[in-house]
């Protein structure tokens, strides 16, 4: 009982401590115990112990589909790299042939809308013509092998940690997805 008592004393200490250190900067880093609904028995729903009150009072914004931790951090990330890309475009101090002046003008490639437009479909025709001559299985898993950008839809490449050895990476090769969201956002069925 003594060394239950002990552990949670340091834990709430740490805890107290991560707050009064968080609160000098006006920000709150780690647990949110504000999220947390008390009144429910940890033993009989943890989730909701720990996340009830923040379910509760949470309101996702009308531009979201939905609102958590990793939504929020996703904006502010797409925030910060506006803010970088604006700062580096008014800088203009990049080296040709850099990675930073490849990021600037694939930036302002999307911003100039005029020049996609004047472009149309124009650079994706010749992949759109050998989608066109396709005629067989075997056709279109040879464009899918040659061209990446085809293969997205059905297949996705990635890296994570190794799953029976988490001290290395390994390649995954998994079905893709078209992105779409629930059909609720883009049918007007009534189904």
């Amino acid at each position: 009982m003594k060394k239950c008592y002990y552990y949670f004393l340091l834990f709430t200490l740490f805890f107290s401590a991560c707050q009064q250190e968080t609160e000098k900067v006006n920000e709150v880093h780690g647990l949110h115990l504000e999220n947390m609904d008390t009144t429910v028995t940890p033993q009989n729903d943890f989730y909701g112990f720990v996340n009830g009150s923040w379910q509760k009072n949470a309101v996702i914004p009308d531009d979201e589909v939905n609102w958590g931790g990793f939504t929020i951090l996703r904006k502010s990330t797409l925030k910060d790299m506006l803010s970088i890309l604006e700062k580096a475009k008014k800088s203009n101090s990049y080296a040709a042939g850099t990675d930073q002046s490849k990021a600037i003008a694939h930036y302002n490639a999307i911003l100039d809308i005029e020049a996609r437009n004047k472009a149309g479909i124009a650079p994706i025709q010749k992949i759109t013509a050998k989608i066109d001559e396709i005629k067989t299985i075997k056709e279109f898993q040879k464009l899918v092998a040659e061209n990446p950008v085809i293969s997205n839809p059905y297949l996705s490449f990635s890296v994570f940690a190794d799953i029976k050895n988490s001290k290395m990476n390994s390649s995954y090769l998994s079905s893709g997805g078209l992105g779409l969201p629930d059909k609720d956002y883009y049918s007007n069925d009534d189904e």
